[in-house]
């Protein structure tokens, strides 16, 4: 027999309306208010992708998910999340397409080596404009093309505190400019129980020389020339909740994802919330958001779990970077 529960079609609808009634909420609280004041534009002649992810399942609950040890594509989020090797899949395509700026990412993670105490990950980025110039270019249409490379390791402290730390490096080219930034991150999760976990991420560096603690911008010049810097990266300091109910299921009824997080530099918080709802034990639905003072707004998205494949949509409306709407595709393969 097996441990986990079984899901009933009563359930199933239960969990639908659940995931309807939070549809409507975020997608009205995506709708601006106008007695608050127009919102900040977006910056159509400057691109960066600093403070968004690129999961699908992620993006999908408004990157909420520091805490979360079921998160797959957790080398990311929290570089402490990947020695709970149970839940770390072997290899992670993650795919991003912004049809306003005409830009694609292509992510491939993967597992160097694991044990139970111990998990070695890597992480291979490439995104550009030049990618689908068939299907987009307008007067705005920046040309670049940016490779990143991550390295993340992480380990048990004891059998519910784990820590981990990555590194990261970025390489951003344009027709008449380069640049090679550098970063870093580190993280703990505590995990008492399988109800409720706690994770806290630090990312950013105290030594700006050499780049270290800066990350590539893209600017469009008047004369329509894309051009690279390598700019600092503010501090970022973010501390997570997930909960899991029921807690020892293997497909929980819902998951509750929630965490702040403060840049260092500015003023205010940045306040993320995200849902997971199992409709099946196949599917699941998701849905985010995220409120921070220059910017907010509601994710929605979907899984598809089949044993050791899994795939995940999200669709982003809008993200902290002011990058405007973009599409995000995950698959994971487990061994």
């Amino acid at each position: 027999m097996s441990r986990y529960p079984n899901r009933n079609s009563t359930g199933g609808r239960f969990h639908l309306a659940v995931f309807i009634c939070m549809t409507f909420w975020v997608v009205m609280l995506s709708v601006p208010d106008s007695s608050q004041g127009q919102s900040i534009p977006e910056n159509d002649r400057e691109y960066r992708l600093w403070y968004s992810g690129f999961d699908a399942r992620s993006s999908a609950m408004a990157n909420a998910n520091a805490a979360d040890p079921f998160d797959l594509n957790g080398f990311y989020s929290n570089p402490a999340i990947p020695v709970f090797s149970n839940n770390s899949a072997s290899f992670i395509s993650n795919s991003l397409y912004n049809p306003g700026r005409g830009i694609m990412l292509e992510n491939l993670t993967f597992s160097l080596g694991r044990s139970t105490s111990h998990h070695l990950a890597a992480g291979a980025t490439i995104q550009s404009s030049m990618l689908n110039e068939k299907l987009y270019y307008g007067p705005n249409h920046m040309q670049f093309t940016q490779i990143d490379l991550a390295l993340g390791y992480s380990w048990s402290i004891f059998r519910s505190l784990s820590a981990g730390a990555s590194v990261q490096s970025f390489y951003g080219k344009t027709a008449s400019s380069e640049v090679w930034t550098y970063n870093a991150s580190a993280g703990l999760l505590y995990v008492p129980s399988s109800l409720i976990s706690y994770g806290l991420v630090y990312k950013g560096t105290a030594i700006t020389e050499g780049r270290m603690g800066a990350k590539p911008v893209y600017i469009l010049t008047e004369e329509n020339e894309t051009v690279v810097a390598g700019v600092y990266a503010p501090h970022r300091l973010e501390v997570g909740l997930t909960l899991r109910f029921p807690s020892l299921a293997k497909y929980p009824d819902f998951l509750l994802s929630v965490s702040n997080e403060k840049i260092f530099g500015t003023d205010g918080l940045i306040y993320k919330a995200g849902m997971e709802v199992y409709v099946q034990n196949f599917l699941a639905l998701r849905g985010g958001y995220f409120y921070s003072p220059f910017a907010e707004g509601g994710r929605l998205g979907a899984g598809l779990m089949l044993n050791a494949f899994r795939l995940d949509y999200a669709f982003v409306p809008g993200d902290i970077d002011l990058n405007g709407t973009s599409h995000q595709v995950s698959i994971s393969l487990g061994f």
